[in-house]
């Protein structure tokens, strides 16, 4: 589960006690039941994390994007490898089937596929509608990757809701 602040839009100028300040998203995957042997990815610092290491159990992971500026189609995107100084290529977090979680909207998305040529590019289910995606650092998703020794993609639904917290 993810969790984010976010900013109702009928409280943008209300910060007061029963402002935006109260409201959470909640993102919950759904994983598919794994094998014993498994082990998959995770982040070792922080969200978004400067390493990788390894949990027994399927988590999100944040992966770095960028929209694909060659494409006539805005539902395609560029998967980076945003830690070039480990051996794990992040890239192949996300494939056909993968749930992607913009980590600036918190909008859902599906990978319907894995461009053949060029294996950096994927095809949404829908336009990107998420955040600005230019510059050199593109954005962020939140995707659960497959095993680290490779399968199915474990994701198989990710809810989401927003909950206002009272204050006391």
């Amino acid at each position: 589960m993810i969790c984010r602040r976010v900013t109702d839009s009928n409280d943008v100028n209300d910060v007061s006690a029963t402002g935006s300040r109260d409201l959470v998203q909640c993102v919950v995957f759904v994983s598919r039941q794994t094998g014993g042997n498994l082990s998959y990815h995770k982040r070792t610092s922080g969200a978004g994390g400067s390493g990788l290491g390894k949990t027994d159990l399927p988590c999100p992971v944040r992966v770095n994007i960028a929209q694909d500026s060659t494409s006539a189609t805005p539902d395609v995107l560029i998967v980076k490898d945003a830690v070039t100084t480990d051996t794990i290529d992040e890239r192949t977090f996300i494939g056909g089937g993968s749930i992607l979680v913009d980590d600036a909207t918190g909008q859902i998305y599906r990978v319907l596929e894995r461009d053949k040529v060029q294996l950096d590019r994927v095809r949404l289910d829908r336009d990107w509608e998420g955040g600005v995606l230019t510059g050199t650092d593109g954005g962020w998703v939140w995707t659960v990757p497959p095993a680290v020794t490779g399968g199915r993609i474990p994701g198989v639904a990710a809810y989401q809701k927003i909950i206002r917290f009272p204050r006391p």
